[in-house]
């Protein structure tokens, strides 16, 4: 009997544990200026153990995919809201969270680390800031998958009508324009429309995207690659919410890519070569002649162990590596090392010093120099065979922008704060 007690404890335990929960009850949601909302919230812990992870801080996350919205994992204190004019989901981070402990006293989250639970039947509240932009709808806290709706400000859904008949008019504008052919004007008031009013894609995303085309066309025609490169970048956004054929973008994004790796490969910019012969076999892996160049830049590659071995002979390593001038320093200084050894030793009888030669002991004081010497020399010409090598696989960071591709990204979470219950 005593042994089934202490089972079923210890099995209510674990699953207390493993299936611990939060009750919480919000006070308060409101806005206390334009652009910040504050939260009172009771949290209490049903018994377990459990944590919670919300970063905080001035981080800020834009989901902008119009198809799939990316998984940022769990994060149990978010703002969640749409921004006027636009379709997609943005989220904020509190900029501040402050918890008052069971005993009645404040602490502010930002000085400390952990708080320690003080058991089962205790409320913690919490009041957490938002900060959140002017022209926000449908905005929501989600605090431990707890959500509470804050209703919407007529003035900012007043402020969403007028954009969106806006948006509308410089859509129907556009396509006036690009019926008449000026692919331009049209390319600008398309992006304008769009940028008022997000929604609005679906009405002018083919003609948006066959703008786009036909400019970044013209453009690599004219040997505008920068300008190819925004309009092709954009045709790609646009390409993967329509019917496009994606063989015949690749074929231009190829075009584009092969003009600027055969320019920086005359150029002696390997590394930058490099990037955009990859970048074309990654859209057609049986791309001979980009296969042939990196071939040819990789054959460039120098041979550490070879430049190594060579700086045995301080100097010879650097030359190997294109590295005069210092090659020339340090064979000159290796040489005054050897020679000042060898004079030394064919004068070695015209003194001792403690029973041994003078000249022997400067001999080896010589060689000892020497042989220091060589050692740094096989350091150097190593790191800068490696260094070499490094340089014909790797771009600039300004030609890095150049890959069209559309990513999503958020920006990075300042702070962190995890709290045991």
């Amino acid at each position: 009997m005593k042994h089934l007690i202490i089972f079923i404890a210890l099995k209510l335990l674990i699953v207390n544990c493993l299936f611990a929960q939060l009750r919480v009850e919000y006070e308060s949601v409101r806005f206390i200026d334009n652009q910040h909302i504050q939260v009172f919230a009771k949290i209490q812990n049903l018994g377990g153990t459990t944590s919670a992870f919300i970063p905080y801080g001035n981080a800020w996350r834009y989901t902008f995919d119009w198809n799939n919205k990316q998984d940022y994992g769990r994060i149990d204190a978010l703002l969640e809201y749409r921004l006027a004019g636009r379709n997609d989901t943005s989220y904020d981070l509190p900029t501040s969270i402050t918890i008052k402990t069971w005993f009645g006293t404040s602490i502010a989250a930002e000085v400390i680390g952990n708080i320690q639970s003080t058991g089962a039947s205790n409320f913690y509240r919490w009041e957490l800031i938002f900060q959140v932009p002017t022209n926000a709808l449908d905005i929501s806290v989600d605090l431990f998958s707890y959500k509470r709706q804050i209703p919407n400000r007529s003035e900012v859904i007043e402020r969403e009508k007028f954009a969106s008949k806006e948006a509308i008019l410089l859509s129907e504008k556009a396509d006036s324009l690009f019926e008449a052919q000026n692919y331009s004007e049209a390319y600008k008031n398309y992006s304008k429309a769009y940028l008022i009013d997000n929604s609005i894609l679906p009405k002018i995303r083919d003609n948006y995207l066959n703008a786009s085309l036909y400019l970044g066309d013209d453009a690599l025609e004219k040997n505008d690659i920068e300008s190819s490169f925004i309009y092709y970048r954009q045709a790609n956004r646009l390409s993967s919410t329509a019917n496009l054929s994606v063989s015949k973008l690749n074929q231009r994004l190829i075009n584009l890519y092969q003009i600027k790796a055969d320019s920086e490969f005359e150029q002696s910019n390997y590394g930058n070569a490099y990037f955009f012969y990859n970048e074309i076999i990654l859209l057609d892996p049986n791309h001979k002649f980009s296969k042939n160049q990196i071939v040819r830049i990789e054959s460039r590659k120098r041979n550490p162990t070879t430049a190594t071995m060579l700086s045995i002979m301080p100097g010879l390593g650097q030359f190997y590596n294109k590295e005069n001038l210092e090659g020339v320093l340090f064979f000159a200084i290796g040489g005054l090392f050897l020679t000042s050894a060898i004079i030394n030793l064919s004068n070695d009888d015209e003194g001792t010093y403690c029973g041994e030669s003078i000249a022997k002991e400067e001999a080896k004081v010589s060689l000892y120099y020497y042989g220091a010497l060589a050692v740094w020399s096989m350091y150097r010409a190593r790191s800068q065979s490696n260094k070499y090598n490094e340089s014909l696989i790797t771009p600039n960071e300004e030609i890095k922008r150049f890959k069209i591709a559309f990513v999503q990204t958020h920006e990075s979470i300042k702070l962190a704060l995890r709290i045991n219950f």
